[in-house]
């Protein structure tokens, strides 16, 4: 006897399926022509079906998003003063190369997502500028880092070194060792700023 009967997908399996077949489409035909019509084709489900999961690409776009924001880890940090700006510089490599064709679409899209996605990078981003500074910080406290320098002025350079590197990555389909170009990096941060 035949089995007529559909498999069907929890609601979280087929956010995931969406999510995924999204990306690759993102990725292969570009999110701007990347249509609802597109994905759910991908995956062989009518559009409406789509639309009860999503409301549009960018709500796709923005779960996407929030699934590297969520795995963000928040665990103190240790060691000395370099060695935690290495971490931190190894945490930003590490997700950039495990996430690299999001990355790549963020990076092309930016200017054109709406204020909740591109608010909820910038959120993201802040985030972990806080962090970066809170280092910094304590730096100066212990006398690792010059006092007359202010906490904002070393924390950008950190952004400006981390970011144009991390650009430069997804510019050329590089993938670097984290741990080694973290400390490349932040040998290169510590000669205009350490002690």
């Amino acid at each position: 006897m035949i089995n007529f009967m559909r498999s069907y997908k929890s609601a979280e399996e087929r956010k995931n399926e969406i999510m995924e077949a999204a990306l690759e489409l993102f990725s292969k035909q570009g999110y701007q022509i990347t249509t609802m019509e597109h994905i759910a084709s991908s995956i062989k489900i009518a559009r409406s079906s789509l639309y009860e999961y999503y409301k549009s690409k960018e709500d796709i776009l923005y779960s996407l998003i929030n699934e590297i924001v969520e795995e963000e880890r928040e665990n103190p940090l240790e060691g000395s003063i370099r060695t935690q700006l290495e971490t931190l510089a190894v945490e930003s490599i590490n997700r950039l190369q495990n996430n690299f064709t999001l990355y790549k679409i963020l990076f092309q899209e930016l200017p054109s997502l709406s204020n909740p996605t591109s608010d909820k990078i910038r959120t993201w981003q802040g985030h972990s500028m806080i962090k970066v500074q809170k280092v910094i910080e304590k730096g100066i406290e212990e006398g690792v880092f010059d006092s007359n320098l202010k906490s904002e002025d070393m924390a950008f350079v950190f952004k400006a070194l981390i970011g144009q590197r991390l650009a430069d990555l997804l510019m050329t389909n590089t993938q670097v060792v984290p741990e080694e170009e973290a400390n490349r990096l932040i040998g290169l941060m510590w000669m205009g700023v350490g002690r």
